[in-house]
């Protein structure tokens, strides 16, 4: 199997470019959310969450790929401590000068390294371990997740009581799904999957993007 290649860096994609308008009636969406009509402000969240997923897609990395830069940085580690040996040690050809310059210096930067080893050792562990992480499939929960959060926000109340909560969230969730052009055959012959993928903690799996006055702002208030 050949070695994972290291993620590009990259600046985190510009959500706005993104945004693209609803295809579905606002009727429809409406309908779905059990208002009678659908805000401007709350079509631009759900364009802006369709935005927020497709940018996930974008910068989500593989664990084999993680692994590879913590790997990356262990050997980068290793000269650069052999580096620092003589102006650690009494017994180098340093003259005294110059060792005691560096010697403090030195020390910390070790201690940095043997901290940053000690970490890298831990996270390798991790990331070998659990299951196989499918960054496209990680996307998708994250933006179901989401989903879930802005169907109990901004639903109508009777919709989220337990006895139509999962059915209409299943309708809402279904229909956000074709505006992001996402496959959901499978979840309408399985359903129980979507509902397991809504159930997702958003906040927890949250994307690397940080999105000002978006759909993360709409959650505290900030814009409605």
């Amino acid at each position: 199997m050949p070695r994972p290649v290291s993620p590009p860096s990259m600046a985190p994609p510009d959500v706005q470019q993104l945004i693209r308008p609803l295809k579905t009636s606002h009727s429809d969406l409406a309908r779905a959310l059990g208002l009678r009509r659908l805000s401007d402000e709350l079509a631009a969240t759900l364009q802006e969450a369709i935005a927020v997923y497709r940018a996930s897609l974008m910068v989500a990395p593989t664990k084999g790929q993680v692994r590879t830069l913590v790997l990356d940085l262990q050997k980068a580690e290793r000269p650069l401590s052999d580096a620092l040996a003589p102006f650690l040690s009494e017994n180098s050809s340093i003259d005294i000068e110059t060792f005691a310059a560096f010697e403090a210096t030195a020390k910390k930067c070790m201690a940095t390294l043997e901290k940053l080893d000690s970490i890298a050792a831990a996270q390798i562990a991790r990331l070998k371990s659990g299951p196989r992480v499918i960054p496209a499939t990680e996307c998708l929960s994250q933006f179901s997740g989401i989903l879930g959060k802005l169907f109990h926000k901004f639903a109508d109340p009777d919709l989220t009581k337990p006895q139509a909560a999962t059915k209409c969230l299943r309708e809402f969730a279904l229909i956000m799904f074709e505006e992001a052009g996402i496959e959901n055959a499978d979840y309408y012959s399985h359903p129980e999957r979507l509902d397991e993928m809504l159930r997702t903690d958003a906040t927890a799996a949250a994307p690397p993007l940080s999105i000002e006055g978006t759909v993360r702002g709409s959650f505290d208030g900030v814009r409605f």
